[in-house]
């Protein structure tokens, strides 16, 4: 069945017999409705349909954990008190269902991000989604079910679908199909990149960028990576993490001198590069290690480098701490490591990379506020850290200091 006859089979149920969809579960080529009565479903009876085995992208929210699979519908573990799954509720899946919660209306999700309370998707049609509580670009701040986004715009020259979307704690951004960047939620700090420090509830395009191929959204500051491989950073910079120098906050984007990048990622109050040359850089706030040059100095308004990593093709930035995919499928970590974010059987902080145990096939990497997840060359997940919500997806909700399952 295609998503579109799922889509249309669940309005019509919906509206001439009274059930309503609680999941749409696809096992290979076959996608099955899990269908309830309205007002008279037990979710404890549903079917458990093991679907942890084939993933194409993960993400992470706060304490909750993201994964599209192959057909774009979207599977997630963890948090939901703020209706991070998506799907009408405010209830945690039982621990125990392995197969996670399903994300309601998204079939065709082609990027998704998590924050703290909310979430965000782009499906193949270039529609931007948001749902949770928190700043979701719709004028709302609580949707317990995906909402579309309005993207018109007086601007019309740069008016267009989105391609990329990215979640910080109070704001979030998207990528135009033209390269454009629109910021929306808090802007006290300059988040939004327009010149202004008003918050906006619907999305406002950061000034003086229209190549933009990548964007990370931190707690208080933005960053762009550009065709051309420069990086260019706006907002709060108390730690440095705009990376120009300076710890002078600014409401427009400011260059970060001398780099040329191939992907970003951005962390509470730090930023991290993989440059073109397959080495990684950091700067911001390196309190815990997670700038990884092996101090922990908490500003560093330049980037430093991270010693040791050498052909990155994947990194990304949680509250403390920092990991990186090598090519050779390696997963490398530093920083806090209260929770066993680093994976590697410790609990003890690190200013450098530790190896990560048992990973050699990693692709991609995602990392919560304390929990870590890599997406693994078959298609399957592995996680670590903290798992006090179930973030973890093995249904035990108890921390690992090594990938689980």
């Amino acid at each position: 069945m295609d998503h579109s006859q799922s889509l249309v089979r669940r309005n019509a149920l919906r509206t001439s017999t009274g059930f309503r969809l609680v999941r749409s579960v696809a096992v290979g080529s076959t996608t099955f409705l899990i269908m309830c009565l309205s007002g008279g479903c037990d979710s404890s009876h549903l079917p458990h349909v093991d679907v942890r085995a084939r993933y194409k992208l993960i993400a992470s929210g706060t304490s909750t954990t993201y994964a599209v699979q192959p057909n774009g519908t979207i599977v997630c573990w963890g948090d939901n008190t703020k209706g991070q799954y998506g799907d009408g509720t405010t209830v945690l899946i039982d621990k125990q269902r392995l197969d996670g919660g399903f994300v309601d209306t998204i079939f065709t999700a082609v990027d998704v991000a998590g924050a703290d309370g909310y979430a965000c998707a782009v499906t193949s049609d270039g529609t931007l989604w948001t749902w949770g509580t928190g700043p979701l670009g719709t004028g709302d701040s609580q949707s317990l079910t995906p909402s579309s986004v309005s993207w018109i715009s007086a601007r019309t020259e740069l008016a267009s679908t989105v391609v990329k979307v990215a979640a910080g704690h109070t704001h979030a951004c998207a990528i135009t199909s033209r390269g454009a960047v629109k910021c929306w939620g808090a802007g006290g700090d300059g988040e939004l990149g327009n010149g202004s420090s008003q918050t906006s509830d619907t999305p406002v395009f950061v000034n003086g960028i229209g190549t933009a191929k990548a964007v990370a959204v931190g707690d208080g500051h933005s960053c762009a990576l550009l065709q051309d491989g420069s990086v260019m950073c706006w907002g709060r910079n108390l730690n440095g993490q705009l990376g120009n120098g300076t710890t002078a906050t600014s409401l427009v984007p400011v260059v970060v001198p001398g780099i040329h990048a191939r992907a970003i990622a951005a962390g509470w109050n730090h930023t991290c590069v993989i440059l073109e040359d397959g080495t990684v850089e950091c700067w911001g706030d390196g309190d815990q290690g997670q700038v990884g040059n092996g101090h922990n100095a908490v500003a560093n308004p330049i980037p430093v480098p991270v010693p040791g990593l050498a052909n990155a093709v994947a990194v990304a930035a949680g509250f403390g701490h920092t990991c990186a995919v090598l090519a050779d499928g390696t997963v490398w970590c530093w920083g806090e490591n209260s929770h066993g974010q680093l994976g590697n059987g410790t609990m003890v902080r690190s200013l450098q990379p530790v190896k990560v145990d048992g990973i050699t096939n990693a692709v991609s990497v995602t990392a919560g506020f304390n929990h870590t997840c890599v997406l693994l060359s078959d298609g399957s997940m592995k996680c670590w850290g903290d798992d006090a919500s179930g973030e973890l997806t093995d249904g035990t909700q108890k921390d690992s200091a090594v990938p689980v399952p």
